[in-house]
């Protein structure tokens, strides 16, 4: 089949007489300019491999590079440029520099009719005694992909339509360029305000990587290693199993893979406590898996990644290491670490729920204690950098901020997540260092999502095909994920597929089976609490977890932790369960039993908080007033008993009693009003408000002591 442009078939011996023609050859003005793109194949045996030129430069002092995806290889500098016009033929060659078997191109340009635009270039490629074919055409692949996403915007509009959310914005890099940046619907729905590509937006999870990225910056500046124990930087880590904190590394720290499930309602809603407080409750929080054996996504663990990080960079926080080392380099001025400083932003995007077919607008999250594991907030036109860093081998405008071997390293396999994919489009997921690694349509695929109240984000990286793709939400749904694989699938020449579709479908049969929900057969009707309601208020704690507030408002009891004020549900004999209506979508449906001592008081309070552990165990708390000194005072005194007089003394906050001829003893306080002798708790004391006596308390006996 014959083209309108002249084209040369190059043979071996033709090879040959060409090369001598680059030695003679003498100007090249008359040839077009070959600077720009190439795109196309060598023929190899059976298969082809797909290759991608970029030539920078005049035709006498040309440079370029090449790419070849199948092999992983991006960027590779070519060397011995040179063009050669002799006749009515031009000839071109180059070697890729630094690569075995001196791989050289050789082959002549064929011109469009006129003369005056190249059609293609053909000829072959040599490598370690093997020559093969190969041919390269003129491309415009940031033309061709704005082409390819074709009606991506309308795409976008409808799905918000279809999955009820307030807002979405997408941004796509490729090639270098940020080449699609558009936001949909609102960012803040009461006041008719649009997303933007500026709306900072709540990145989540995928603030993971950036933590492991700065990691890996300090890395390389031999400040410490991945495979060195946590304890070498943070003497104060400790887990519940003593041999397993010694032998945890920093690599398991960010691949989940400690033993140690999420445990995230220990710091979910939680602005009183420190981060360095929150490492130190890590002892406490139960462990599930043996080192190393099991996936179990934690984000306590990049919590202590972060600290470890500051603390080996002599930084006072983790947020200023994060700005001097990745943010401001990277030029992402507006991007911060807390949605108290978004709100402050002229452009932000507030958070919304989608809750049983309405769509309502919720408080913000606060997440300074868990911040390396979430708490950045971004826009998709500042994201588009980040992306950019990481498509570019670790290089931003010029300046190298991460070797090529620590990004391979942070994109590499470390830690099988132990499921299968949905589709038979994606490889079985392996965690690296912050990211989701795997493989699409054949293709490597490097991804992490964000999920946070009113903010979904996911953002994917294709580096083999120098693509990635960022997108958000602020509701809870499913299209930014989606949106992305449809714009992924269209710039790469995928199949079609209705990944929105299929997944409204999934939403409209949840929506289905919720409502048409059964009662829970394990309940058991008609029954009552042990104790009248007044018994079950009061303080309780667990050394990780910390603190809780059982508080009775009426005839109902509630539940506060971490600032979540969640009302109780009686569900049978001492068992309640948080409202499935509370506003805190986080403390919806948790089922709280509370046990009683050997005295009948209520001890203990016992919570599901971790799914794959056993219940946490929150104690009762003594009455605060028990330890009041003020309090206390009345009760001092001498009391008469049949044997002896016994003296009552105070000591600050603290009762004391004297028996003739006895140590004296301490008064401590217990449950139900109660005190027992520090060295001898068998003997029980407690005061009579009515009669201001005092009852004693033997396993043998009862006696009462009457005040002098």
């Amino acid at each position: 089949m014959k083209s309108d442009s002249a084209r040369v078939r190059v043979t071996g011996w033709q090879a040959i007489v060409l090369l001598a023609g680059f030695i003679f050859a003498s100007g090249v003005g008359a040839v077009p300019a070959l600077e720009g793109t190439w795109q196309g194949r060598i023929e190899l045996p059976n298969q082809h491999l797909d290759i991608e030129v970029v030539l920078q430069g005049n035709n006498n002092q040309l440079s370029g590079t090449i790419s070849i995806p199948a092999q992983g290889a991006k960027n590779l500098p070519l060397k011995d440029l040179l063009i050669s016009a002799r006749n009515d033929l031009t000839s071109v060659a180059f070697v890729i520099d630094g690569v075995p078997g001196n791989p050289s191109f050789l082959g002549e340009l064929a011109l469009t009719e006129d003369g005056r635009q190249i059609d293609s270039l053909s000829g072959l490629f040599s490598q370690s005694g093997g020559t093969f074919a190969f041919n390269l055409i003129p491309a415009d692949p940031i033309g061709s992909a704005l082409e390819a996403l074709g009606d991506l915007a309308a795409t976008a509009e409808q799905a918000l339509i279809d999955f009820q959310a307030p807002g979405a914005a997408i941004g796509i890099v490729y090639k270098g360029e940020l080449i699609y940046a558009r936001g949909f619907g609102l960012r803040d729905v009461k006041n008719n305000l649009p997303m933007t590509a500026d709306s900072l937006f709540a990145i989540g999870s995928t603030t993971k990587a950036m933590t492991t990225m700065v990691l890996g910056m300090l890395v390389e500046a031999g400040r410490l290693s991945w495979d060195d124990p946590v304890r070498n930087y943070l003497p104060q880590f400790k887990l519940a199993d003593e041999g397993v904190a010694s032998q945890t590394t920093v690599r398991d720290l960010v691949t989940h893979r400690t033993g140690m499930p999420r445990h995230d309602l220990m710091w979910y809603n939680n602005t009183s406590t420190s981060r360095e407080e929150a490492v130190r409750r890590l002892e406490y929080l139960p462990l599930t898996a043996a080192p190393r054996s099991r996936f179990q996504y934690n984000n306590l663990m990049f919590m202590t990644a972060g600290v470890l990080a500051a603390t080996v960079a002599q930084e006072s926080s983790w947020e200023d290491l994060m700005r001097s080392r990745l943010l401001d380099p990277l030029n992402m001025t507006r991007s911060n670490f807390s949605v108290t400083e978004s709100q402050q932003d002229d452009n932000f995007a507030r958070p919304y729920l989608i809750d049983d077919g309405d769509v309502r607008e919720i408080p913000f999250r606060p997440l300074d204690l868990i911040g390396p594991a979430g708490s950045v907030n971004s826009s998709i036109n500042e994201m588009a950098n980040w992306l950019k860093l990481n498509l570019a081998q670790g290089q931003f405008e010029g300046d190298q901020l991460l070797s090529t071997t620590t990004l391979d390293d942070l994109q590499g396999y470390h830690m099988p997540m132990g499921s299968e994919p949905s589709n038979q489009e994606f490889t079985p997921p392996v965690y690296g260092l912050g990211w989701i690694v795997g493989s699409y349509q054949g293709k490597k695929i490097v991804h992490h999502s964000g999920g946070i109240d009113g903010f979904i984000t996911n953002v994917m990286l294709f580096p083999q095909q120098d693509l990635g793709v960022v997108a958000f939400a602020n509701a809870n749904t499913e299209l930014p994920q989606w949106l992305s694989f449809t714009a992924v699938d269209r710039l790469l020449d995928h199949p079609q597929k209705d990944w929105l579709g299929q997944a409204l479908a999934r939403k409209n049969n949840a929506e289905t089976v919720n409502s048409t929900e059964r009662d829970d057969p394990r309940r058991k009707l008609k029954t009552k609490p042990s104790h009248k309601l007044n018994a079950y208020v009061g303080e309780y704690v667990h050394q990780g977890y910390g603190p809780l507030r059982i508080e009775q408002n009426g005839d109902q009891l509630q539940l506060v932790y971490n600032d979540m004020d969640v009302p109780l549900d009686h569900w049978h004999y001492d068992v309640w369960k948080s409202s499935a209506k509370a506003q805190d979508t986080a403390m919806r449906n948790h089922l709280a039993q509370f046990h009683h001592n050997v005295n009948g008081d209520i001890a203990t309070i016992s919570i599901r908080a971790e799914p794959t552990a056993e219940p946490i165990v929150f104690d009762k708390q003594v009455d605060a007033q028990m330890k009041d000194p003020s309090w206390l005072a009345q009760w001092v005194g001498d009391y008469a008993t049949p044997i002896a007089v016994l003296s009552v003394v105070q000591k600050g906050s603290v009762l004391h009693v004297v028996v003739p001829g006895q140590p004296t003893y301490e008064l401590v306080p217990e449950l139900g009003g109660r005190f027992h002798f520090d060295s001898v708790p068998d003997v029980v004391v407690q005061f009579d408000p009515d009669t201001n006596n005092m009852l004693v308390m033997q396993p043998s006996t009862t006696i009462e002591a009457k005040k002098l």
